[in-house]
């Protein structure tokens, strides 16, 4: 019974001891493997210090500079990098908007000043259908001076008023969607005086006052700024035949110059505009109603 004990007590030092000399090795070996890796890391790294360096340099530029760059070792951007991604954003959408926002103005005015235009002509068309040719209407128009400093003015300015009120509900109102307004407040040199109109159902309006002809004040925004000739106020004109210098059979068109004739190259057309806003009608008119790189003024 003794022998027995012995041996079955060796037995079981022998099944431990033989689980601690397997298990000793890989653990061993799991320790030798770990300290190779460090050693290959060590000099990895001492490679880079010395001979590696410059592309190691080029490569961290590439991540600030590449902040959308993940490498395997990163999961996530850096507060720097999101700066800086934010701030080229910012400088990119500082310079493109200014642009964008000019060629959307320029492109909403070129719209409404085409479909004022055809609008206008088919209220004339129609209108000569109750009250015979335009040139034989009646213009009962005003000279008005611009000095404004003498009683005699302040009447015209009351008849030009109700001129252009009597021409407007006659000629144009009847055949013009819209709603009419007389407390516009038009502006000729140092005078200001109200006069009538009709507000378009884009958001555009026109205004009329009694002058040498009926002329036309188009705006292409209504009564929001900046209401400034040549840039969203485009003059227009209602003449009859003897008023008329060049577009003769036709009693609406654009402002023009009295000398203005069909040889005039477009140069001439964009230095009457220069000279005065009220020219830059005509100049538009040249160009199709575009807004060209040249033009003077800008919306």
């Amino acid at each position: 019974n003794q022998r027995h004990k012995a041996l079955k007590l060796n037995s079981k030092f022998f099944f431990f001891g033989s689980l601690f000399h397997f298990s000793s090795p890989k653990k061993e070996k799991v320790n030798k493997e770990h300290t190779i890796s460090k050693v290959l890391s060590d000099k990895l790294k001492r490679k880079v210090r010395d001979g590696y360096a410059t592309r190691k340099a080029a490569f961290t530029l590439a991540e600030v500079f590449s902040p959308f760059y993940l490498s395997p070792r990163r999961v996530a951007f850096t507060l720097a990098e999101v700066l800086i991604t934010l701030g080229i954003i910012g400088v990119v959408a500082a310079m493109t908007m200014p642009i964008l926002l000019t060629k959307t103005q320029e492109s909403t005015a070129t719209a409404r000043l085409k479909k004022f235009y055809s609008i206008m002509n088919q209220a004339v068309k129609m209108a000569e259908l109750d009250y015979g040719a335009c040139g034989y209407w009646d213009y009962d128009v005003v000279r008005i001076s611009t000095d404004g400093s003498d009683d005699e003015n302040q009447e015209s300015m009351l008849e030009s008023a109700d001129s252009a009120k009597n021409f407007l509900n006659k000629y144009v109102v009847p055949y013009v969607k819209g709603e009419f307004t007389d407390d516009f407040l038009w502006s000729t040199g140092s005078v200001s005086f109200q006069t009538s109109g009709i507000k378009l159902s884009d958001g555009s309006a026109m205004y009329a006052k009694a002058g040498s002809c009926i002329d036309i004040l188009f705006d292409v925004n209504g009564s929001n700024r900046p209401n400034e000739k040549g840039i969203d106020q485009f003059i227009f004109l209602f003449c009859n035949d003897e008023k008329n210098y060049y577009f003769k059979n036709r009693c609406f068109f654009p402002y023009y110059d009295p000398k203005f004739t069909s040889n005039k190259p477009r140069s001439y057309h964009l230095e009457k505009c220069r000279e005065n806003p009220y020219y830059c009608t005509g100049l538009l008119f040249y160009d199709n109603w575009e807004f060209k790189d040249d033009y003077p003024y800008k919306l």
